[in-house]
C-alpha cells in the first residue's frame, strides 16, 4: 500500500495532518458527499477525497475545502459549486473527473477527539496508508461533543 495524503487542518495558525479520530467517520465521510461518488484519486489516495477541515465561529467541525474524484457526477455540496479542475482527465461525460470546492462550510457532527499532528520526522517515514501519531514531534488532541469542539 502506498502512503495515503492526510487530511487536514489549521490549528492555532499552523496546518496540522488528521491523523487519528474516536469516531471513525473522520475517515470515511463519503456519505455527505451524496450523490457524488468517490473513486480512487491516485495510489495515494484510495479514499477518492481530501478534505481539508477548520473550525466555524461557533467552534463546529467542518469541511472547509475539498478535493473529490467524482468521474460519474457532478454536484453542488452544501449548495457550492465545483470551482476548478485539479486533474485535466476526462470522465466518461466528458469533464474532468477531479472537482475541488471552496468554502463549502459542510458541518461534521462527529462525537469523539480527532488527533491532530505537525512537523512530521522524515526518517520515520512509512511508505503504507497514514503516517502514525508517533512520526511527528506536535501532537494535539481535539475533543468533539456533536461536532463542537469542547
Amino acid at each position: 500500500m502506498t502512503a495515503q495524503v492526510p487530511d487536514s487542518m489549521w490549528w492555532n495558525g499552523n496546518p496540522h495532518s488528521v491523523v487519528a479520530s474516536t469516531d471513525k467517520m473522520i475517515f470515511n465521510l463519503t456519505s455527505y458527499f451524496t450523490p457524488l461518488r468517490p473513486k480512487m484519486l491516485s495510489t495515494g489516495c484510495y479514499r477518492g477525497y481530501i478534505a481539508k477541515f477548520a473550525l466555524d465561529k461557533s467552534s463546529n467541525l467542518i469541511i472547509q475545502h475539498l478535493l473529490i474524484n467524482s468521474p460519474d457526477v457532478c454536484a453542488l455540496i452544501n449548495g457550492i459549486p465545483p470551482y476548478c479542475a485539479y486533474n485535466p482527465s476526462k470522465g466518461v461525460n466528458g469533464r474532468s473527473s477531479s472537482l475541488s470546492y471552496d468554502e463549502v462550510d459542510l458541518k461534521i457532527p462527529i462525537h469523539g477527539t480527532v488527533r491532530i499532528c505537525r512537523n512530521f520526522i522524515r526518517s520515520m517515514y512509512f511508505h503504507g496508508g497514514f503516517q502514525h501519531f508517533l512520526c511527528f514531534e506536535n501532537v494535539v488532541d481535539l475533543v468533539f461533543e456533536k461536532g463542537a469542539l469542547t
